[in-house]
């Protein structure tokens, strides 16, 4: 489902009774109109859950600045999913797997990582034990292979801070630790 920040818009415009045309003078939602998001959207999440196939959810990226860290100037940005408030806490819950995906600049070219537990600012989990926190070059295959298929064993070499990239199979050094052991 490409993405469930869209799936939520369309359905908030179904329940606030919009066309499919731009309103600009269209009312906000009201608050019970955002609570029925919210449970229309939970429903839609456990009807996907529950079907005896793998399912791929995606979602636009909600930035958030942490009150408790950082100043004014120079914010911490906790990063969520970009549903609704409610949404944003609740519907990793619903999911085996929760990735953040972004690119990190490397030498002259850009590098693809998952990142796969969660840290202070970022939301993201995984239910099956010895996944990488952070996977490089992830492929759809890879994640696959190591999220549903998984062998049973770690694919992480937490004494030796190494990181398992998707595209040659093998691990490379990290230059800081990348990897923690979970808790």
């Amino acid at each position: 489902v490409d993405s469930i920040t869209e799936a939520q818009a369309l359905n908030m415009a179904k329940l606030a009774g919009y066309s499919t045309k731009v309103e600009l003078d269209a009312s906000l939602p009201k608050f019970e109109e955002w609570n029925e998001t919210t449970a229309e959207m939970r429903r839609f999440f456990r009807a996907f859950r529950d079907l005896r196939m793998n399912t791929i959810f995606t979602a636009t990226v909600y930035e958030d600045a942490d009150p408790s860290k950082g100043t004014r100037d120079n914010p911490a940005w906790l990063i969520r999913p970009n549903v609704s408030k409610k949404l944003r806490s609740d519907s990793p819950a619903f999911f085996d797997f929760v990735a953040y995906l972004y690119v990190q600049r490397r030498g002259g070219g850009n590098v693809r990582f998952a990142l796969m537990d969660r840290d202070d600012r970022i939301t993201a989990k995984c239910r099956t034990p010895g996944v990488g926190i952070k996977i490089e070059n992830p492929t759809m295959k890879y994640m696959y292979d190591v999220m549903v298929r998984n062998p049973g064993q770690s694919t992480v070499d937490f004494d030796n801070s190494t990181v398992v990239t998707s595209s040659t199979g093998t691990s490379s050094q990290a230059q800081q630790p990348m990897m923690k052991k979970k808790k």
